[in-house]
């Protein structure tokens, strides 16, 4: 899978596109919405996963229409340490959520949510 992991804080957005390449998978990174969407133009990915509470969120709720309305084919999750993510990610049509922090077991489920297993 290829996945573009979006989120404002470097050091969280590095250590979850590791995780996601300890499990031979391709990771892509953007700071933020915006910059998400700037790499959507010329890239293909499978998935967005996207940190719905960093500041400048605006830009994030821009791109979860960007991808609905470019790339729909793509499967947007969001993730976030709020409690209120399973209801974020309802309102916004997301596929899924993930609870942060975010680990190699979230990688997994991933996979088999997204390979149907």
């Amino acid at each position: 899978m290829r996945i573009l992991v979006v989120d404002e804080r470097s050091a969280e957005r590095k250590g979850i596109a590791l995780q996601i390449r300890k499990a031979g998978h391709e990771a892509i990174e953007a700071q933020n919405g915006y910059g998400g969407a700037a790499l959507l133009q010329n890239r293909d990915v499978d998935i967005v996963l996207l940190d719905i509470n960093e500041p400048g969120s605006g830009g994030d709720r821009s791109l979860i229409t960007w991808v609905k309305r470019n790339k729909p084919t793509i499967q947007i999750v969001l993730m976030s340490g709020s409690p209120l993510v399973e209801q974020m990610a309802i309102r916004y049509g997301a596929a899924g959520y993930i609870l942060k922090p975010f680990g190699s077991a979230d990688v997994m489920a991933l996979e088999r949510f997204f390979r149907g297993n």
